[in-house]
């Protein structure tokens, strides 16, 4: 493609080519432009805008290719990125000008709608929003990283693009009201429920997708309740021209060709609504198997109405009669069965299904045979999408997707099943549907020797990813996922080969950054301070104290964001401080410890409120990350720094309340419903149990110690279903507990033994998790489908455990010791 951007200075990465001005002023966030295109469109896009920018003062990105536009529209990545050929980043007051221009230039255009945006006018695809123009992030209380805007005023707003428009409440819209974009499905006169295609009232969402909602409806001719799927225009467009609202056209004719099959939804109408289209079929039910499971836990052999043999059964009778009238599924999967109010299972979603053979291309990672090819309709590929399918019921976990042959993802997939214990009767239909030898799968025994070939390559790929880092001037510098958590953990590993300098080189760059930090631990300065001291560069932090909620409430109480952790890292620089012989450095620290100390325990910094009946929470509020354990935690390693008899008091208050709580903990856990998420170290039992043991040790109580190994018994027993390899929310964390829970002190007879057996076993089950041969494994990141060096969801807290394995104990990174 040509480069339309040849005269100005430019940079790209894989998706992006960035167009910078160095006239620009620096700027953390403001009115932006997007710019909507069809793939095939993407170069007179820019022959067009390029002309115009170049009269303007402001940064630029825009797509690679039309390769990678195509997948940005797909929707795949985010709804939120869908039309985002070129992004516009104005300098200040500018953004009004700028989009009139680019107005005036790219009349006639067509692409997909902006769904985080609104539209400047309707003759151009010319959209704004209120945006980051910098990357700024704080770790969220589900431990996720959440993009965020800081206002004059202090308030924080989340910078994150979604399917809908937000503003923050201090940014004044400086275009017109009346060019707001329509809603999609806007509300009737009246402020009555939305009535679409003139009988069909909207009752609730089902879906909201980058190629149209769905939802529930009522029929107000017949009083039948419906679901309408909706499909936006060239959303999801292929190489042919094809989008979303060809493939819901075609669904609508494979419903008809299947008029009267058992099991599948009815088709009843289709409509026009403005430029999107809706479907509307019989309602088969209110949950998909993916939320069952997750609600309900997975499936059991012999179960009252979720027993997975008897869900095969009904499932392949449907997929039969399915294939008798001449069609191929093609998108069998757990999001794509629903389950109704009597417990059978219905299969929806046909749009990119086979009839007599013809129908879109199309298919879902790890759903497929390794041998399909994506235009395939064969019988046997919905089969063996119901044995990946048949495989999540029972464990909750989905195929492996981080190699790159779909051979190894496959076998990585039957590997985990294998190693969740799954049912031998059920294991073997599985294998039948998907076609594969009953031949085990699991990864070796783990020995030191692999270990260390494990420890080697993995070192090898975070010093690669160190050096990528310093080349990014956009790269995190904080210990969650950014530059200092990476440095922290290569700073264990100086001896091998490159790695000293590239720690020297990580620790100059991330000393010489810019941005807008909290004082946290885990996401913020006393963080990144950690890395540099244990890296020898001076660095001095002007305002270490934990500040103040935006809109002026109290400090942030926990570990990862708040006084917690602030004050746990003061005390680590203060140890350091010490060790150096800087008795005045020391103090200093100490000096913030002592006021975290205060904070948490005069009530004057206080805990996010968090729903725990949600799920996915798990243990949320007494975790490590953000709840109880994380406090308890600091006011321990401060009681035992301090030997101060008011703080060994405080510290035994918060433990002794802590342990109150885990009983009530480990019996959720071991409920079938039960999140996996009860194993993991930021809202689980593995890093409550960690502070139980710590506690244990540092104030002598050998009843936190005892509750501590019954924390690791439970997450031993959830470990083989969580899908995770990471340290925050996966295995890793869960390893990390384990070599503890072997290496306390106080320990029963033969604990230490076991432990260090089932330590190895999480290995085992990382290793089945990952790609890569067994010694050189590729670690999923939290997305399952990349990989990244942070600590806390990437390659750097993987290594952490499998080091300390190894060693038979050594340093946590940012850990009390």
């Amino acid at each position: 493609m040509t480069d339309a951007a040849a005269g100005r200075p430019h940079r790209s990465d894989d998706t992006w080519v960035y167009l910078d001005d160095p006239r620009m002023p620096a700027v953390a966030h403001g009115w932006k432009l997007h710019i909507s295109a069809r793939p095939a469109a993407l170069e007179d896009l820019l022959a067009r805008a390029v002309p115009v920018l170049d009269r303007h003062v402001c940064h630029a990105k825009h797509a690679a290719d039309p390769d990678v536009l195509r997948a940005l529209n797909s929707g795949h990545r985010s709804p939120g990125a869908v039309g985002k050929a070129l992004t516009v980043y104005p300098a200040p007051g500018t953004v009004v000008a700028v989009a009139a221009d680019l107005v005036a230039a790219l009349r006639g255009l067509e692409g997909p709608r902006v769904l985080s945006d609104l539209r400047v006018a309707p003759d151009a695809p010319v959209y704004y929003r209120y945006g980051p123009f910098e990357a700024a992030y704080r770790t969220g209380s589900g431990g996720r990283l959440e993009s965020v805007m800081t206002g004059p005023d202090g308030r924080v707003f989340d910078g994150l693009a979604t399917g809908r428009y937000r503003c923050p409440p201090w940014a004044e819209d400086p275009f017109r009201p009346a060019q707001q974009e329509p809603a999609t499905v806007p509300p009737a006169a009246g402020g009555t429920v939305p009535v679409l295609g003139g009988r069909y009232r909207i009752t609730s969402g089902i879906a909201r997708a980058a190629h149209g909602n769905v939802y529930r409806a009522v029929d107000s001719t017949t009083g039948q309740a419906v679901v309408l799927k909706q499909a936006r225009p060239f959303v999801g467009e292929d190489a042919s021209g094809r989008d979303a609202r060809d493939r819901l056209r075609h669904e609508g004719a494979v419903l008809l060709a299947l008029e009267g099959v058992e099991g599948v939804p009815t088709f009843l109408d289709y409509f026009r609504h403005g430029a999107d289209e809706f479907l509307v079929t019989t309602d088969c039910g209110g949950t998909n198997l993916r939320r069952d499971v997750t609600l309900n836990g997975p499936f059991r052999v012999g179960a009252p109405r979720r027993d997975p043999l008897v869900f095969a059964d009904r499932l392949e009778r449907i997929l039969s009669h399915v294939h008798d009238r001449g069609v191929v599924v093609r998108d069998v999967k757990p999001d794509n069965i629903v389950m109704d109010a009597a417990g059978d299972c219905h299969l929806v979603d046909f749009g990119i299904s086979a009839v007599d053979g013809d129908g879109p291309a199309g298919a879902t990672l790890g759903y497929s045979a390794p041998d399909s090819a994506q235009d395939s309709a064969d019988p046997d590929d919905d089969r063996y999408a119901l044995g990946v399918t048949l495989g999540f019921a029972a464990t909750g976990l989905d195929p492996v997707l981080i190699d790159p042959s779909a051979v190894v993802n496959r076998d990585r997939t039957l590997a985990g099943l294998e190693g969740a214990g799954i049912d031998p009767v059920l294991f073997q239909r599985v294998r039948t549907l998907m076609k594969v030898p009953a031949v085990s799968r699991r990864p070796p025994e783990v020995d030191d020797d692999l270990l260390e070939e494990v420890i080697a390559h993995t070192v090898s790929f975070c010093v690669s990813q160190a050096r990528d880092t310093v080349c990014d001037p956009s790269a995190r510098i904080d210990v969650y996922a950014g530059s200092s958590g990476l440095g922290l953990e290569l700073l264990n590993h100086v001896e091998r080969p490159g790695v000293a300098q590239t720690v020297e080189l990580l620790a100059n760059w991330t000393a010489k950054q810019s941005r807008e930090l909290s004082a946290s631990l885990y996401s913020g300065r006393t963080g990144v301070a950690l890395f540099l001291h244990q890296a020898g560069i001076a660095y001095h932090d002007d305002d270490p104290w934990p500040a103040g909620r935006p809109g002026g409430g109290p400090p942030e109480a926990d570990l990862v964001e708040g006084a917690a952790g602030v004050g746990l890292g003061h005390l680590l620089l203060a140890a350091g401080a010490g060790a150096a012989g800087d008795a005045a450095a020391a103090g200093r620290h100490l000096e913030v410890a002592g006021a975290c100390h205060r904070l948490l325990t005069g009530g004057g910094a206080t805990f996010t409120s968090v729903d725990a009946a949600k799920p996915g929470n798990a243990a949320l509020a007494e975790g490590i990350a953000h709840g109880d354990a994380g406090a308890a935690y600091f006011l321990t390693a401060y009681a035992h720094a301090t030997g101060d008899s008011d703080a060994i008091a405080s510290a035994r208050a918060a433990c002794d309340r802590l342990a109150a709580a885990t009983p009530a903990l480990l019996a959720r856990s071991r409920d079938p419903g039960a999140s996996r998420r009860f194993g993991s170290w930021c809202r689980g039992l593995a890093g409550i149990g960690s502070v139980l043991l710590y506690a244990g040790d540092r104030l002598g109580d050998l009843d936190y110690s005892e509750l501590a190994q019954q924390c690791a018994d439970s997450c031993v027993r959830i470990a083989p279903r969580m899908p995770q390899v990471v340290q925050c929310c996966g295995l890793a964390g869960v390893g990390d507990f384990l070599v503890d829970c072997a290496l306390a002190p106080d320990a029963p007879a033969g604990t230490a033994g076991l432990r260090w057996k089932q330590a190895f076993d999480v290995v085992r089950l990382i290793l089945a998790r990952s790609g890569g041969t067994w010694s050189r494994p590729d670690f999923p990141d939290v997305e399952l489908t990349g990989s990244g060096a942070g600590w806390a969801g990437g390659s750097a807290g993987v290594l952490a455990f499998v080091r300390r394995l190894r060693d038979r104990g050594g340093p946590r990174p940012a850990s009390a010791p």
